[in-house]
């Protein structure tokens, strides 16, 4: 919003906040993380934001969520070859089991994930894709709670309710500027 200068209005500011907060609530102190992993996780967030702004105001929308797919998994794909071979650490010795899960994991997330959240920015948007996108720890955590029987506390449920409300007081202003756009 600030490089492209578009105005965040309250409702917007109250939801980033929320999914800030809910965020921040599922980090543990003195658990698992290093400051490294700390690091890794920022630089990864400011690529994924440069990558929803280029999205949506860098020409981009022209292009087919398809087409985008295939060209990041195609330039995704040389530039980990290289860095696999560089470090030694490409392994095509995979049992049977990593196989699957690599190719469902490609699928998954190179294919489905990429391709709907692509079509996500085009409806309605960067800025509420990306809050919107703040759902993913929520699945996370249900996911491992569910099938990994990793623990739920009580920290992660309030992390939970503070970015469900703010996606629900996101629907309900998108409703409500919606409904006064039609009138």
């Amino acid at each position: 919003a600030i490089f492209f200068k578009q105005r965040v209005d309250l409702i917007r500011g109250i939801v980033c906040a929320l999914c800030l907060a809910g965020i921040v609530a599922f980090y543990t102190p003195g658990g698992t993380g290093s400051s490294f992993g700390i690091l890794i996780a920022l630089a990864s967030g400011f690529t994924f934001a440069s990558y929803v702004l280029l999205l949506d105001h860098g020409g981009l929308t022209h292009y087919s969520p398809f087409q985008m797919a295939f060209y990041f998994g195609v330039i995704g794909t040389v530039i980990l070859f290289i860095m696999n071979v560089y470090f030694q650490t490409l392994t095509m010795n995979l049992t049977p089991a990593g196989w699957i899960a690599s190719i469902l994991f490609g699928i998954g997330i190179s294919g489905v994930a990429v391709v709907l959240f692509q079509y996500g920015v085009k409806q309605v948007g960067a800025q509420n894709t990306s809050l919107l996108s703040t759902f993913e720890p929520v699945t996370s955590v249900i996911v491992g709670f569910l099938f990994m029987r990793e623990r739920l506390t009580t920290q992660s449920g309030i992390g939970i309710g503070l970015i469900l409300l703010a996606i629900f007081i996101l629907g309900i202003a998108d409703r409500k500027k919606a409904s006064v756009t039609e009138s």
